[in-house]
């Protein structure tokens, strides 16, 4: 595993497994056609992404996180 410096948090570091990524990203994709729940602040559009260097992604892109019910949206 890699430790990686957060965007989010300076100074705080996150282990990234990149093996594991590379086999997420390997697996067959299909589209998702549920509905998602988004926190954002008041007055941001809901459907413009992080910046990158979030939790997942290695700071190559950005990511729209969501969430399949209203409370796990709520804690993020």
């Amino acid at each position: 595993m890699r430790m990686v410096p957060s965007a989010r948090f300076s100074g705080v570091a996150r282990i990234r497994d990149r093996a594991l990524l590379d086999v997420l990203e390997s697996l067959e994709r299909s589209p998702y056609t549920g509905a998602v729940w988004r926190s954002v602040g008041e007055g941001h559009d809901p459907l413009t992404c992080w910046r990158s260097g979030g939790c997942w992604d290695d700071g190559t892109f950005d990511v729209l996180y969501t969430s399949e019910t209203r409370e796990a949206a709520i804690t993020n």
